[in-house]
């Protein structure tokens, strides 16, 4: 039999504990040493679990057989000293529960090794990553010699260059579901560690298991009253056999800041294109940054990088007299990324900080990594410095830098910075603003990894 396994750790004491095993089994064939659970795990996102098991199979609910569990080490039941738990067995109860109703189609390669962290965003179920340490030592682990299983699946935002290099030094291979899709389970020869899209639950549930049964063909006369209804209801034929997603289509909502509707427009697409998948991988590809701010006040030392996110950033006041800068790095990726970074002043008026065409050396959009750490202004010996003020009784205002990046230029941005540049009416020009700062905060709002938006807010002083 196959089990879908998780592997349990103690990060802080580089320690594991062994992995627990979903079967299923009807009550009364329940071997010895399995329990049976009784509904989902004691997992933080119990709600979102078990909304994910509905959306992918809820006929399981239907099903006369149980998820059983099977634990390597048999004290981890009683002893809390020796407790499995935490959210990264999410992904293995889920697959468990979806085979309580289908096949799976892999029986060759041992257990199935699985971690991940399961939300919903609705209408969709989604993987999400594990804490960087607890995922090195499971890899570990998985690939040492005493393992015999050969298959893990990971969420995509785990795996690094890294861990790339790690796994082919092992012997092993990383896949992805795409690769597996065209080519067929014949690729899991050796050790595989299938990375997985943060939205690639359903795709994967399809290359995992076996077929639903197809019901038996609709009456002809059946099939031309749908017809006739749906040309009735002005939906027409196009609409009943769907639509087909071109890719160019996805990059330009996605190059739009139109992220939400490029999630449902993949969910439509065909996931055997290759440009599709290639856009998929590049939406769940976690984008990792490090921004830092620094300034420096007359006759003293430039003060330390300071995190964006830090209250001490926020708190800081600087004047004409001061200068500042941007640390802006990237921990990890080979794709191009493109980035903008934007000034808006007390009065509102707006500036662009990154790409600056008048900064040498010339730094263009895209970056790669050998681009990086990207440094705003780019020569170590130049400062940025702000305009001076009168001194007032008011409450002293805020300048504000906006940093986006994502993997696609934002097309909305540029159209609308050029349209800021460009108007004289200052009503107008307010509404250009607003909108512009809304797009930008729309990345904000985008809910994808592979997307970056950091507002860095500090005061004017006079």
């Amino acid at each position: 039999m196959i089990h879908f396994a998780y592997p349990n750790v103690i990060p802080k004491e580089s320690r594991f504990m062994g992995c627990g095993r979903y079967w299923v089994y009807a009550h009364e064939d329940m071997p010895e040493k399995y329990r049976e659970m009784e509904g989902a795990p004691p997992t933080p996102n119990k709600s979102d679990l078990l909304r994910a098991a509905e959306i992918l199979a809820p006929e399981s609910y239907d099903s006369p057989l149980h998820i059983c569990e099977f634990r390597d080490n048999p004290e981890s039941w009683d002893n809390p000293k020796y407790r499995y738990q935490g959210d990264s067995l999410d992904f293995a109860w889920l697959l468990a529960h979806v085979s309580r109703s289908r096949q799976i189609g892999i029986r060759e390669y041992g257990d199935i090794w699985c971690t991940g962290v399961i939300k919903v965003q609705e209408p969709r179920p989604m993987l999400y990553s594990v804490l960087c340490e607890g995922f090195d030592l499971k890899l570990k682990v998985f690939l040492s010699d005493k393992n015999h299983d050969r298959l893990f699946l990971v969420p995509m935002t785990n795996i690094t260059k890294i861990h790339g290099d790690q796994i082919a030094d092992a012997g092993a291979q990383v896949l992805s579901i795409g690769d597996l899709q065209q080519k067929g389970l014949s690729r899991l020869q050796k050790k595989t560690v299938l990375k997985v899209p943060s939205d690639g639950l359903p795709q994967l549930v399809e290359l995992l298991f076996e077929k639903k049964e197809i019901p038996p063909p609709v009456p002809k006369w059946s099939v031309l009253m749908i017809f006739l209804l749906l040309a009735l209801g002005g939906w027409g034929v196009h609409s009943f056999r769907g639509e087909t997603i071109a890719a160019q289509e996805l990059l330009t909502c996605l190059e739009q800041g139109a992220f939400s509707k490029a999630e449902k427009m993949m969910a439509k697409a065909d996931p055997e294109d290759g440009e599709i998948q290639r856009i998929r991988e590049q939406m769940s590809a976690p984008l990792h940054a490090e921004i830092f701010f620094q300034f420096q006040k007359p006759g003293q030392k430039p003060s330390d990088y300071i995190p964006a996110d830090s209250q001490t950033v926020r708190e800081t006041i600087l004047t004409h007299r001061d200068n500042y800068r941007l640390h802006i790095g990237r921990k990890s990726g080979n794709s191009p990324v493109w980035l903008y970074v934007f000034q808006k002043d007390q009065q509102g008026y707006t500036d662009r900080l990154f790409p600056h065409l008048l900064w040498k050396p010339l730094k263009e959009n895209p970056l790669y990594p050998e681009d990086f750490p990207c440094r705003i202004p780019p020569d170590p010996g130049e400062w940025l410095w702000l305009d001076e003020i009168t001194a007032g009784e008011r409450e002293l205002p805020d300048e504000t830098l906006y940093i986006i990046a994502s993997f696609w230029k934002a097309g909305d941005v540029e159209e609308l910075f050029k349209e800021i540049q460009g108007e004289t009416d200052s009503r107008k020009r307010r509404e250009f603003m607003n909108r512009f700062i809304r797009q930008m905060e729309k990345r904000k709002e985008a809910g994808l990894p592979s997307v970056l938006f950091e507002k860095i807010t500090f005061r004017h002083g006079s």
